[in-house]
């Protein structure tokens, strides 16, 4: 019991303190928001990263671009588009990483959307996704014996 109070003390101390990098006063911006030059600047890495990969032929290089450039649109809040990148980097490789994680975070924010606004269709659409996925896993843990 005495350890959970000293924990609970902790971090209702840390709770009191401003974040790292945040000035009293000023609001943070939020994680799924980015600032607008840092929107700009994830654009200008996004269109990079789609030149390299027109430009790479090696599939390993090309897994690589496909989630970093996932990664980046998924920051840019461009679902469809993050979706797009880190299903090409599976359909080279099936395998857990990256694009793995992208997706399960994606279809089920997807799927929550589609129950939220109450889209049937949706919903059975991102299911499937999530249920293929899972076949997918599967897949892959039973390569790995």
């Amino acid at each position: 019991m005495r350890l959970f109070r000293r924990n609970r003390s902790q971090d209702e101390r840390r709770s009191a303190q401003p974040a790292d990098g945040v000035k009293a006063g000023k609001p943070a911006a939020s994680p799924a928001a980015p600032a607008a030059g840092d929107q700009e600047a994830l654009r200008e890495r996004a269109a990079a990263l789609a030149a390299q990969l027109e430009e790479q032929a090696d599939p390993e290089a090309r897994i690589k671009l496909l989630n970093e450039l996932g990664g980046v649109q998924q920051e840019l809040g461009d679902a469809t588009a993050a979706i797009g990148s880190y299903e090409a980097s599976m359909a080279i490789r099936e395998q857990f990483g990256p694009a793995y994680n992208g997706l399960l975070t994606l279809y089920n924010d997807q799927l929550k959307q589609a129950a939220k606004s109450r889209d049937d269709a949706a919903i059975q659409q991102w299911t499937v996704k999530l249920d293929e996925l899972t076949a997918l896993s599967k897949r892959v843990m039973r390569s790995q014996f």
